[in-house]
């Protein structure tokens, strides 16, 4: 590393120029080579403590990467500090002495070697010196001003600078952080300059010194930090959503009134509390495990929802998303917190679910209690059959007929409505499954289905899955008897069933279905053909989508009017659990 090398080769050189070589990062510190402390006259210390000025001034060179140098006095010793950062984010740099300035032997030297914009001037503003840095900023040679009068060299100075020289040649130093001007081709500019008088060895007032140094990349910097601040604070204060700075603690370092509002403080009560605080206890191990994977660089943002405790002692839902900022060595400093009140929507969605497990119990009671009033009419209609049929006349044959298919598609119904109330219960029974039994124990079970209507069923090789056996041979049962039986009638039906990827998928080649039904036909009792064409409840499908949810997965389909439909599922999209338990071969 460079500051085992500050002593080298490279230190040596500029030690026998009169310069010491430093480092510094917020990480290690300062770092300085042994001449440092010649300079200093004082014994070496190992780990520096730099004065408030000087890290003042390391910290702005941090964030802006350039910075004027740095004037720093112990006692009778005057230093230099100039440096640069480097893309690691440290700084590197070099410490001088500064000249007495009054030994006047020592000012043009001085001057024509100051990596600043610096001259030197008798006491009637004639250049006695000037640096290379004077030159290049004001784009003269030293053959044109050396002897030349300040007015001369710039006959359009204001009177201003007249007044300026009369005060400081009488003593004065006079300067500047920042002058707002514009240049030659009408562009803004920002100057800094400094106006002393330098001494002859007598004490006399010789002429004076001007430095100046152009500032305006640094102003436009600092003019975008206060635009970006600006922007910020507005965002930040007036967002609709809960904002705040969160320290590594997890103490609030800033909060925006729509918090404050949400959880029921005052921001002065929020800052002397810690997000911890006001978590729900259930929650909080979660929000810190996710937390600490932030910190430890193992994912760049988390989101979650989460409760936190109202000053009153009622909950907040609230969903969470936070985001971490960093220095210039990826330290983190403190997080940024996104959050927004979701109580209303768990209300609603908890009123919600409460309203669909009574209409679920309504209608398991409703279609349980109607089966035996039903049965009694079937068996009567039976009765009657038996009895009656063929012996009043034929109109009483065809209204009795009528009523039995009648009473049949109603027990039908009453079935097919149990069957979808038993699937709103989400919990289901997990266990391993081989697909490929279980799908040809379905087949088995359509061969009467299946011969009759000719059809071609084909099953490929499907792996091993976690699930619920019954609701899953209802799930292929559905989707394989769908496919055979909505045929146009002049074709052989056929099936596949398969996998492809983490998707499986039973494609036909029956009717299709156009793109505007497509979720339609998940909805109960939604029918796209007339009853007469295609016998059936309505029901299969909305339970084929219930299954597969409850299986944490999705249901699609891919569809062609005339040409089949395939229809796509998931197990376990969303979840750690995972689909398969092997892939097959």
């Amino acid at each position: 590393m460079l500051e085992n090398q500050l002593d080298g080769d490279l230190g040596k050189v500029l030690q026998n120029s009169g310069v010491s070589l430093w480092t510094f990062s917020p990480s290690r510190g300062w770092k300085m080579d042994s001449y440092f402390w010649t300079l200093l006259g004082e014994s070496p210390q190992n780990n520096w403590s730099a004065p408030q000025a000087l890290q003042a001034w390391a910290n702005q060179l941090l964030q802006a990467s350039s910075a004027a140098p740095f004037r720093w006095s112990h006692g009778e010793v005057r230093l230099l500090f100039q440096g640069m950062r480097k893309e690691d984010g440290s700084l590197i740099g070099t410490a001088m002495r500064e000249p007495d300035l009054s030994k006047a032997k020592e000012y043009v030297t001085y001057v024509e070697h100051s990596p600043r914009a610096l001259a030197m001037f008798d006491r009637k503003m004639h250049y006695l010196a000037v640096s290379d840095q004077w030159l290049e900023d004001y784009k003269l040679t030293r053959e044109a001003v050396i002897g030349q009068s300040q007015y001369d060299v710039f006959p359009q100075l204001e009177p201003r600078w007249s007044d300026i020289y009369r005060k400081c040649l009488a003593g004065s130093v006079i300067k500047s952080d920042g002058e707002r001007s514009r240049n030659e081709q009408g562009e803004i500019q920002w100057m800094s300059w400094d106006i002393r008088p330098w001494y002859s060895e007598a004490g006399a007032v010789g002429g004076l010194l001007i430095m100046t140094e152009d500032i305006t990349a640094q102003k436009k910097a600092e003019e975008q930090i206060r635009l970006s601040e600006e922007k910020f604070r507005g965002a930040f204060d007036y967002a609709s959503i809960g904002m705040a700075l969160v320290g590594l603690d997890g103490g609030w370092i800033r909060v925006n009134k729509a918090i404050c509002d949400m959880v029921g403080y005052t921001e002065e009560e929020l800052l002397d509390l810690t997000f911890q605080d006001i978590t729900h206890p259930e929650d909080l191990d979660k929000d810190l495990s996710l937390l600490q994977e932030l910190v430890a660089g193992a994912r760049d943002t988390y989101q979650m929802e989460k409760r936190y405790f109202h000053k009153d002692g009622s909950v907040v839902y609230i969903y969470l998303a936070v985001s971490k900022v960093t220095d210039a060595n990826n330290e983190p400093l403190f997080f940024i917190s996104q959050i927004t009140d979701i109580s209303e929507m768990k209300r609603s969605q908890h009123e919600l679910q409460a309203k669909n497990s009574q209409l679920e119990q309504y209608a398991y009671i409703a279609s349980h209690d109607l089966r035996e009033p039903l049965n009694t009419v079937r068996s009567f209609l039976n009765i009657m059959s038996d009895d009656y049929k063929g012996k009043v006349d034929e109109q009483f044959d065809t209204y009795l007929a009528f009523m039995q298919e009648s009473s049949h598609r109603m027990s039908e119904l009453i079935q097919s409505l149990l069957a979808h109330s038993r699937l709103s219960e989400p919990s289901i029974s997990l266990e391993e499954i081989d697909l490929n039994r279980l799908v040809s124990d379905v087949v088995m079970d359509l061969n009467h289905v299946i011969e009759k209507s000719g059809a071609e069923v084909k099953v490929l090789d499907l792996p091993h899955v976690r699930g619920d056996a019954m609701q899953l041979r209802m799930l292929f049962q559905n989707l394989i008897t769908n496919g055979i039986k909505f045929q146009s009638g002049d074709t052989t039906p056929e099936v596949i069933v398969g996998v492809k990827g983490d998707s499986f998928f039973v494609k036909d080649n029956g009717i299709g279905i156009s793109k505007q039904h497509y979720e339609r036909i998940f909805q109960l009792f939604q029918r796209l053909n007339a009853r007469e064409r295609f016998a059936g409840s309505g029901v299969g499908l909305s339970n084929c989508r219930r299954i597969v949810e409850h299986h944490e997965g999705e249901l699609w389909l891919k569809s062609t009017p005339g040409m089949g439909s395939t229809f796509y599922f998931t197990l376990w999209q969303h979840s750690k659990k995972g689909a398969f338990v092997n892939a097959g071969s």
